[in-house]
């Protein structure tokens, strides 16, 4: 399991999760302090999968991956820490602006790793619009013991992402944010996990 390092525990949290009272935006030329419920530091772990990509599920992916995620408060500033890996893409792992997103209107992900937002309820049924990328730390290759043709690609992610307003928080809570990984054989995403909160 990948447990994020950014993530840290402190004894003030305890304070933190029993206090209700509201917090306000020191200057403009800070980043915004938000009012939240409870802060929600547990680290939920999540399974990323091709049968979770809608609309169309890649064909004959072995794929899997696995991400971690936890909002964190820190002065009254929400930030989401995420962080995971990924094994066995069935082609090459896509670079930036590499391939026309297939869905007109949305934007080609920048990057390997994207969060989007879920456009539409049930969430977990719905594509999205783009919301942030994540870092990818490595990416490794290697042959499929199956198919000794066949390259298979592997790599593991973190970030830590702040959050600008109390509705994304709330949305956030909601389930309806998704991560999303894309190869070059599948622009869209090979594998995808919602991110639930618990």
């Amino acid at each position: 399991m990948f447990v994020p390092t950014q993530i840290r525990l402190g004894r003030s949290l305890g304070a933190i999760a029993l206090s209700t009272a509201t917090l306000f935006l020191a200057s403009c030329d800070e980043e915004p302090t938000l009012t939240f419920p409870p802060p929600r530091t547990e680290a939920n772990d999540i399974e990323l999968s091709p049968e979770n990509v809608v609309p169309t599920e890649p064909t004959d992916s072995i794929a899997s991956g696995n991400v971690t995620i936890a909002l964190t408060p820190d002065e009254g500033i929400r930030r989401l820490v995420i962080g995971g890996d990924f094994a066995n893409l069935g082609s090459e792992p896509i670079e930036p602006n590499d391939l026309p997103s297939t869905r007109p209107g949305v934007p080609t992900p920048p990057r390997l790793v994207n969060i989007f937002k879920s456009e539409s309820s049930p969430f977990d049924e719905s594509t999205g619009t783009f919301f942030a990328t994540v870092e990818v730390l490595e990416q490794t290759q290697d042959t499929d013991p199956d198919n000794p043709g066949t390259l298979l690609f592997s790599g593991t992610f973190e970030d830590t992402i702040t959050l600008q307003d109390q509705g994304t928080v709330d949305d956030m809570l909601e389930g309806q944010f998704y991560i999303s990984i894309a190869s070059q054989d599948n622009p869209d995403g090979e594998l995808r996990a919602q991110m639930i909160f618990e």
